[in-house]
């Protein structure tokens, strides 16, 4: 299915036990792993002010794909496979009215910062005339802590951890609110880069590391009583195969 207005969307191959992992590892896995960041001297320079006493940098999210019931298990077991993600965070369901926003959040405080550190994504939803697919739209932000700036002995902006000077938030938002058309039960994919600055070695310089953020929103059509519809996917399901238990990252 490719009722999509967003350029960003790609679709997942149809899920076979030879392709789930293969198509989780290929798509997911080059963005969610860490790769090199820009230098910190141009890293400064495309900061932007927010607010009197911080700054950030800002990517685009975007709209990854939109998986099926065996995709998202097979997706589930992957990040829970140790070094495959360094933080799952999980929030409960939320009943949206058809026509209504609501927000879905998976956020925390940080001492000494105001910003609530996490992602957040305002979500509404039509249902269309079969009873069965969902018309999405989807407004997502990253909020993520990067460092802090300061000027260093010889009067030269530096970037730290050290938590002294201006907070540089890594931020990631979309202008225009991300348009998607799903099955009952599928999962939207929603992402976009996030820096962190980590410390040098031995004293040496910190670098900047870059990292993925992966938004997964599970959509489900229920009655008046709250309770969802029959899987419309059961029949399609390809059994998988089953991998050796994996615990949790945090």
């Amino acid at each position: 299915m490719e009722q999509v207005e967003s350029p960003a969307y790609k679709a997942l191959p149809t899920p076979t036990p030879a392709l789930v992992g293969q198509s989780i590892d290929s798509l997911l896995a080059p963005a969610l792993k860490p790769k090199q960041g820009p230098s910190i001297p141009k890293l400064i320079g495309q900061l932007r002010k927010e607010g009197d006493n911080a700054m950030s940098y800002d990517a685009p999210m975007k709209i990854g794909g939109v998986v099926t019931l065996a995709q998202y298990a097979a997706l589930q077991r992957w990040l829970t496979n140790p070094g495959n993600a360094s933080e799952i965070w999980r929030t409960g369901a939320t009943t949206i009215e058809s026509s209504d926003t609501a927000e879905v959040a998976l956020t925390r405080k940080i001492a000494e910062i105001s910003t609530d550190i996490g992602a957040s994504a305002d979500v509404s939803g039509i249902i269309d005339a079969d009873g069965e697919t969902i018309d999405l739209t989807i407004k997502p932000k990253y909020t993520g802590v990067l460092g802090w700036l300061s000027k260093g002995s010889d009067g030269k902006p530096i970037l730290t951890t050290t938590k002294n000077g201006t907070v540089v938030f890594s931020e990631g938002s979309t202008d225009k609110p991300l348009v998607v058309s799903v099955w009952d039960g599928q999962t939207v994919l929603v992402g976009c880069d996030k820096l962190e600055l980590q410390p040098g070695a031995a004293g040496g310089k910190p670098k900047v590391v870059c990292k993925g953020v992966l938004i997964m929103i599970t959509v489900h059509i229920v009655d008046q009583h709250g309770a969802k519809l029959p899987d419309r996917e059961e029949e399609d399901v390809v059994p998988l195969p089953n991998p050796s238990p994996a615990s949790p990252t945090h």
